[in-house]
Order: C-alpha cells, then sequence, then structure tokens
C-alpha cells in the first residue's frame, strides 16, 4: 500500500511539471508587450517637462528678435511761452515766443549696447537649449530606470506563480502519504510552504503595480501592456566614457551660462559709450510772427563711470568667475559619478555572472538531488528545503539582473549629446 501510494506522489510531481511548461508558455505570451526603447519614446513624446523647456526657448527665441532693435520713437506735445498774468494772460497772439509745439524724439542705443543685447539673446537661447537636453537626458534615465523597475517586478511576479503548481503537487504528494500512514509533519510543512508562496505572489502584485504607477508617470497610460524582454546589455567603454567626460551634455548649460555672463559683461562695457538722442519739433505760432522749427541733439555723458558702469561691469565679471567655479566642481562631480557608476556595473556584472554560472546551477541540482531521493522513499522535508533554496537564489538572481540593468542604463546614457536622439542603442553594440 505505501508502495503505491508513493508511485503517486511521484506521477502527480510528473503531472505538475509538465503542467508548469506549459503554463510558462502561456504566461510568456502577453496581449501587448512595452520595450524599454518604446517605453523612452513615449515619455519623450508626451512629457510636459520637455514642453516647458520647449516653451522657454520659444520665448528666449522671441526675445531674440527685439534684441538690439532702436527705442520706440517719444511723440510730445506741449504749449510754450504762454502768458499767465496781466491783459495777455491765455492770450496765443500777445507773445511773440507762445507757440503750440509737437515734436518726435528718437533714442539711439550705442553700437556696442546693440551689438551686446543680440549677444545676450542669442546667449539666453543657448541656455534653453542646453537645459532642454538635460531634461531629455534625465527623462530617459529616469524611465529606463522606472521600465527595468517594471521589469524585475513583473519578471518576480511570474516566477513566483510558476512555482505554485510545483508546490501544489508537493501538498498533494504529502497528503497522499498521510493518507497511506505516513506522518503529517511534512503535510502541514507543504501547507506551510505553499501559503508563504502565495503571500509572496500577493506582495508581488502590489510591487508590480506601484511600479507600472511609476513608470507611467514618465511613459504616461500604458494600458495592459507587459515589458517586453530586458534588451542586450553591452559592456560600457569605459575609456571612451572617460575621455568623453568635458563633452558631456550635463555641462552645457553651464557652458551656455558662460556665453551668457560674457555677454553680460560686454553689455555692461558697453554702458561706458554714450547713447545718443535726436529730437525734431514744430511749434505753430500766431501768424503775425511765423512757424518755428526745432531740431535737438542730445548725448550721454558717462562722467561718473566709477559709481555706476565700472561697478556693474565687476558684478558680471564676478558671475562669470562663479559659474566657471560651478563648471570645475560639476566636472569633478560627473568623474566621481562615472568612476562610482562604472564600479557599480563591474559589481553588478561580476555577481549576476556568479549567479547564472554557480548559484542556480547548484540549487537546481540540489532540487533534483532531493526529488531523486524523494522518488527512492526519501524525506518530503528536503524536497521543500531546496525549492525553498532555490526560490530564493532565483529571486536573488533576477535582484542581481535588476541591479546589473539599472547599473548599464546609468552609464548608457552619459554620451548622448544629439537633441534629436530620442531612443538609446539596445542592438548589443555600443552606443
Amino acid at each position: 500500500m505505501k508502495i503505491s501510494h508513493h508511485r503517486l506522489t511521484v506521477s502527480l510531481l510528473a503531472v505538475a511539471l509538465a503542467a508548469l511548461a506549459v503554463m510558462s508558455s502561456a504566461c510568456a505570451s502577453p496581449g501587448s508587450l512595452l520595450s524599454l526603447d518604446q517605453a523612452i519614446e513615449k515619455a519623450i513624446e508626451h512629457s510636459p517637462l520637455l514642453d516647458a523647456a520647449d516653451a522657454r526657448i520659444d520665448a528666449a527665441s522671441s526675445a531674440r528678435i527685439a534684441a538690439g532693435r532702436l527705442p520706440d520713437p517719444e511723440l510730445s506735445v506741449s504749449t510754450q511761452n504762454l502768458p499767465i498774468e496781466g491783459s495777455a494772460a491765455f492770450d496765443f497772439s500777445a507773445e511773440r515766443m507762445t507757440q503750440r509745439r509737437i515734436g518726435l524724439t528718437q533714442r539711439f542705443p550705442s553700437r556696442a549696447s546693440r551689438t551686446a543685447e543680440r549677444e545676450y539673446a542669442d546667449s539666453r537661447i543657448l541656455v534653453a537649449e542646453a537645459n532642454l537636453r538635460v531634461r531629455k537626458q534625465q527623462l530617459r534615465l529616469v524611465t529606463a530606470q522606472a521600465w527595468i523597475d517594471w521589469w524585475s517586478a513583473t519578471k518576480r511576479l511570474v516566477l513566483l506563480r510558476d512555482l505554485e503548481m510545483p508546490y501544489a503537487a508537493l501538498v498533494s504528494a504529502a497528503e497522499a502519504r498521510v493518507a497511506g500512514g505516513g506522518g503529517v509533519s511534512a503535510a502541514l510543512r507543504a501547507r506551510l510552504a505553499l501559503a508563504h508562496l502565495q503571500q509572496r505572489q500577493r506582495d508581488a502584485e502590489g510591487d508590480v503595480e506601484a511600479a507600472q504607477a511609476r513608470l507611467t508617470q514618465w511613459s504616461g497610460d500604458i494600458g495592459h501592456s507587459m515589458p517586453d524582454a530586458l534588451p542586450d546589455l553591452p559592456a560600457p567603454d569605459a575609456a571612451s566614457l572617460r575621455r568623453e567626460l568635458d563633452q558631456r551634455t550635463e555641462l552645457q548649460p553651464l557652458r551656455a551660462q558662460q556665453a551668457l555672463d560674457d555677454s553680460s559683461i560686454r553689455a555692461a562695457d558697453a554702458k561706458r559709450r554714450p547713447d545718443w538722442s535726436l529730437a525734431l519739433a514744430y511749434g505753430d505760432r500766431d501768424p503775425a510772427f511765423g512757424d518755428l522749427l526745432s531740431l535737438e541733439v542730445r548725448v550721454d555723458l558717462p562722467l561718473f563711470a566709477s559709481t555706476r558702469q565700472d561697478p556693474m561691469i565687476d558684478a558680471a565679471r564676478d558671475q562669470l568667475l562663479a559659474t566657471d567655479a560651478e563648471l570645475v566642481q560639476r566636472q569633478r562631480e560627473l568623474k566621481a559619478e562615472l568612476e562610482a557608476a562604472l564600479a557599480r556595473w563591474r559589481t553588478a556584472d561580476e555577481r549576476w555572472h556568479h549567479y547564472q554560472h554557480e548559484h542556480l546551477p547548484l540549487a537546481d541540482a540540489a532540487v533534483e538531488a532531493a526529488l531523486g531521493a524523494y522518488r527512492g522513499g526519501g524525506d518530503l522535508g528536503a524536497v521543500l528545503d531546496a525549492r525553498r533554496d532555490a526560490l530564493e537564489q532565483r529571486l536573488a538572481a533576477l535582484d542581481a539582473e535588476r541591479d546589473r540593468a539599472s547599473a548599464w542604463a546609468a552609464l548608457a546614457f552619459l554620451d548622448r549629446h544629439s537633441e534629436s536622439d530620442t531612443s538609446i542603442n539596445l542592438s548589443g553594440a555600443k552606443p
């Protein structure tokens, strides 16, 4: 009787493993797949942050149209030399110089001022465009990290669901042994292991929903899509990344700010050169006296440069020095961040390879050995222990794969200089 029950439990395990293969195949065919590249494209296409950066470029471009133009002319209308006392009070014909006057005045800023104003406007456009490129780079990175987290959470859930049937088969096998006169301890352990697995499934479902919500923050609505397979992760070219450090996208806004500060210096220095204005006026007098025409030229006299223009020039130069210092500091930070990212990649890559070539094969071999011993009449508890250890190893390997992908993504976006580049290289070639 015991032999027949043992054969029954072994048969149940065989059926469970066959069903597991069918279930895994079904789980691998979702209706709609969203790749990493597609998620990034959606984020670039629908990002309000990029819309805001584009609007700032448009604003700077519109302001450039007015830069360096002549000021609007001034119209003046007046009554001059009108008596207000005596018998001739308010009599327009009593006084020879009484006139109704209308005139136009045009101010002419110095050529240096107008040139500096245009250069300043051009620099504002450069700053806005550089900020847009940085926004795009940051958006690619955060979207990639969110997609990787979503992919990892989904794969974890699939892994836990795939294991439910083998665990259920172990429960059935243990109960069959109890029915055949075996002890109940193994059956209770099997039930507890299944309940623990199901709780982890529920936790994993919540993790998937949370990861998907974080991805929609960047990519917008992704519906009921499932993450596509993780792309090839080529090893980063460390030498190239170090060599191109000074051309990094993150430095472009500070370099554009340097140009803006430099144009501010020229604009402040241009105030040393005098502006001038021209006024033309027509005076209408009594016909007995005849009308008048006036022409007036005015010139600014920057006589107090030490207390007016010079302090503004010094302030602009100090601002440029501050930007220069910020650029040096940012270069140091990027160098340190690059070395840290390369170290994270090496560590994560080595850890992932260890799991793939050592931990997982050993864990699978331990499960097979425990199942073989069980088929020969061994203890079911050993199978449960081997299953539990194998599950933990697979989950740890998945964490290592996620960390490896995150470390790769942090390096894959460092040499993105082109504003039109909206995707990343997923072909396996070095970017």
